[in-house]
């Protein structure tokens, strides 16, 4: 009865087991399946009894599978964790993972194999896709055409990519592992440390400058994108992923840049004629010989238009002679009068060039008083006049004697 009871619990068990539990003769014949066989691969019990186990399997998994089976005979052994691909009666491959053991008959003699199977085909497909992001991963950071490298906790260099090799002059094997100050040079490199053990601590940089030391001894000026990798928890940082942007040549353009702007606006400062740049008709400059001239301040004049300072009855024509020199029609200065600070009103004369200025059309002016110049000349005229007279005077005096 304990027996009877015995049989009939193991056999609920193997009823009801969500595994294929299966047993195979020493030809490889099926000769028993649970139900389960029908969920995991299709085929009812019935179907795969006195079938050949090799029939179902993927043809790739043969020769393993044949070769397994001969040390199991040899060895009078079983298997474990054998992962092996079946076909589905639909036509599909499902992932078991096989554990089985001898059926041995009184002389010792394998006469079978009995066990169970698994099917971990979602954990397979699930490692396959994993694996297929984490080679996706790996060929976007090394193909990348930003520098990229990737350190663990304890700052030690655990990728580096080709385009970080191009600009560093260092191969990848000869600093993996090695500490990350290596990249950095030594005058900077405890500030570039230091910036670094804060994104260990969870802080995220957007944009960071860092200079990256080159083989051949150049400072390279790099913009850099910090983040970390968490663990599972999403609050551990297990490692700190960083792109950067070299813009060694961008910077040293600027510098050039800044540098003639400074030699230009030390130029235009110490011009003995005055000077002023226009943008919308509004000064955006003035050096201070203009300053002078006008009895204005700088500050006074930018973003004040410029017209309103010429006096209102020369306004029209400074318009017109303005726009012959603008588009090339006249390239000769013109005379007006403008008004200075103190309401007087002098004279002045002027050339204008249009130009780029931060992108954007501008028009700069070189520009002299000419008030003394005037004077000089309605005195050289006047002189004249007076001259004429006398000398009309005494011509006619010398006819009528």
């Amino acid at each position: 009865e304990a027996l009877k009871e015995s049989e009939d619990r193991i056999k609920s068990i193997v009823s009801t087991s969500q595994e294929w539990i299966w047993a195979i003769d020493a030809k490889g014949n099926h000769t028993f399946s649970n139900p389960a066989i029908e969920d995991i691969l299709g085929y009812s019990p019935e179907e795969l009894i006195g079938r050949k186990a090799l029939d179902l399997l993927y043809e790739d998994d043969i020769s393993l599978v044949n070769q397994i089976m001969a040390k199991c005979v040899s060895l009078k052994t079983g298997w474990s964790d054998l992962v092996l691909r079946w076909r589905h009666k639909d036509g599909s491959y499902r992932y078991l993972e096989s554990n089985a053991v001898p059926i041995l008959d009184s002389a010792g003699v394998i006469s079978g194999f009995q066990g169970s199977d698994r099917d971990i085909t979602v954990r397979k497909q699930a490692e396959e896709n994993l694996r297929e992001t984490r080679d996706y991963m790996e060929n976007l950071i090394e193909h990348a055409n930003v520098p990229m490298v990737v350190w663990n906790p304890g700052f030690r260099i655990t990728r580096f990519n080709r385009a970080f090799e191009r600009l560093t002059g260092m191969k990848a094997k000869s600093v993996i592992g090695k500490d990350l100050e290596i990249l950095f040079p030594k005058n900077t490199r405890d500030r570039s440390m230091s910036f670094i053990r804060t994104a260990m601590k969870g802080a995220r940089w957007e944009v960071v400058e860092i200079p990256i030391a080159n083989a051949e001894g150049d400072v390279r000026t790099v913009l850099w994108n910090i983040s970390p990798i968490y663990a599972e928890d999403g609050k551990t940082p297990i490692a700190i992923i960083a792109q950067g942007q070299d813009i060694t040549e961008r910077k040293k353009a600027e510098e050039a840049l800044k540098e003639s702007e400074e030699m230009a606006r030390g130029m235009l400062d110490n011009a003995a004629m005055g000077i002023y740049l226009l943008q919308n008709k509004k000064f955006l400059y003035v050096n201070p010989t203009f300053e002078k001239i006008m009895g204005y301040t700088s500050e006074e004049l930018v973003g004040k238009e410029a017209l309103s300072y010429v006096h209102p009855n020369d306004r029209s024509i400074v318009r017109i002679r303005a726009v012959e020199n603008l588009k090339g029609v006249s390239a000769l200065p013109y005379e007006f009068r403008a008004l200075k600070k103190d309401g007087q009103q002098i004279w002045v004369m002027e050339r204008v060039t249009s130009i780029k200025y931060k992108g954007k059309r501008a028009v700069i002016a070189s520009f002299m008083e000419t008030t003394e110049h005037r004077k000089a000349e309605e005195n050289l005229e006047r002189a004249y006049e007076e001259l004429k007279t006398a000398h009309d005077r005494m011509v006619q005096s010398e006819k009528l004697r």
